[in-house]
């Protein structure tokens, strides 16, 4: 689901530039993928108890008080209450990084069930990577992502078509594991975090390659 989730979207502006843009009849990409898609969640539906049961309990929402959101949305509204008022109390640096499972109860919402949290249940991160580094890090830490994805941005816009070429193989994972709405990757585990900075590293020096192509 979390492959699904973060992969789909970031690859839509990809679909959209080999298949939709160049198609002489563009109606057949935008019918045809879309067809599969659907077809795909239908066919995972019937032989899939995971999904089934998050089908399930998503049906459940009735209204847009608090506990029926938070039970359709699988506790989120609890460990995103938890991730925020850490950060809210800590703004300046955060609680400490990669720190949310042994910090999440203490900040937990008043209306939380116990019944869904029993004292051995936590999340190892926020389930929302803006929350996690929010609190994590505080305001340090979100100026330190955002900083980040403006520096790329910028290299990318003034980049060539050839180096934008080099890059792209390597910013791909990047904008699939931290683009700002991610909510399926812990932001701080150390593997990652190791190979965010060697595509990083690749990508800047493919960005700024001086090249004979133009």
């Amino acid at each position: 689901r979390g492959g699904w989730i973060m992969f789909a979207w970031t690859l839509l502006p990809y679909y959209y530039l080999v298949y939709v843009k160049p198609a002489k009849r563009p109606v057949v990409p935008l019918i045809v993928f879309p067809a599969l898609v659907v077809g795909l969640f239908f066919a995972v539906l019937q032989v899939s108890p995971g999904t089934q049961e998050r089908m399930n309990r998503s049906q459940g929402f009735k209204s847009f008080d608090y506990q029926s959101i938070n039970t359709a949305s699988s506790s989120r509204l609890d460990i995103y209450w938890s991730a925020f008022e850490s950060g809210r109390q800590h703004p300046i640096n955060g609680v400490g990084v990669n720190t949310f499972e042994q910090t999440m109860r203490e900040y937990f919402p008043p209306q939380a069930d116990k019944a869904i949290w029993p004292e051995s249940l936590t999340m190892p991160h926020p389930h929302q990577v803006i929350l996690e580094i929010w609190s994590g890090a505080g305001a340090i830490g979100l100026f330190g992502f955002f900083l980040v994805w403006a520096a790329m941005w910028r290299l990318w816009r003034n980049a060539t078509p050839a180096q934008r070429k080099l890059a792209l193989p390597m910013l791909m994972p990047l904008a699939v594991l931290w683009w700002p709405i991610n909510t399926h990757r812990g932001f701080y585990p150390s593997e990652l975090a190791a190979i965010t900075l060697f595509f990083l590293a690749f990508s800047i020096a493919a960005l700024t390659h001086h090249g004979d192509a133009k």
